[in-house]
């Protein structure tokens, strides 16, 4: 892609960001991000295929690299609360469960992958996870069931209002698996 068509593209995904600080996941229209990000829809069409599809990228793009697989429940944590209003647009204020599994799909691959690599055996309080996962008949099935429990958790306390601190939730997360697994 040329630097002309990655500025375009950043151009849309950070005019979709923007508006996700500002209103849930579900009521951003494309033409909203079009808008925003002051290019024609046609423009916008190609480089997503539809919102989901930039949604997904930016996830991944944004989110997803930003975590470290060798300390993943803290990363996520503090990923979080860097970005409140967008998590709480993406997660309890957003009524479409297209967000919700595309999470779980992403969460799910990057632990696998994690898994897989031996990033995720280096916690000492994460390494059941790498057994479970790589010990498992169904490693990417194992995978997702973690990354849903995960999730639930976090937008549990999402739509608490972060009623827990990060290190009690990171406790919580670390405790279930050390105390029942290990």
């Amino acid at each position: 892609m040329t630097k002309i068509r990655e500025r375009r593209r950043l151009q849309i995904v950070q005019s979709f960001r923007q508006l996700l600080f500002q209103e849930p996941l579900e009521k951003i229209s494309i033409e909203e991000i079009c808008q925003e990000a002051q290019i024609h829809r046609s423009t916008f069409y190609r480089y997503f295929q539809d919102k989901d599809d930039l949604f997904r990228f930016l996830f991944e793009t944004y989110f997803v690299e930003q975590l470290d697989n060798t300390n993943l429940v803290t990363s996520v944590i503090h990923l979080i609360l860097r970005e409140k209003k967008i998590f709480r647009n993406i997660s309890i204020n957003n009524q479409r469960s297209f967000a919700y599994w595309l999470m779980i799909d992403i969460v799910a691959a990057r632990l696998e992958e994690a898994a897989k690599s031996g990033e995720l055996a280096q916690a000492p309080e994460l390494c059941v996870l790498a057994t479970m996962i790589t010990g498992s008949t169904q490693p990417a099935l194992t995978a997702k069931m973690i990354a849903g429990a995960f999730l639930v958790l976090l937008f549990e306390w999402i739509d608490s209002n972060y009623q827990m601190t990060a290190q009690e939730v990171e406790d919580l997360v670390k405790s279930l698996f050390n105390d029942n697994f290990n």
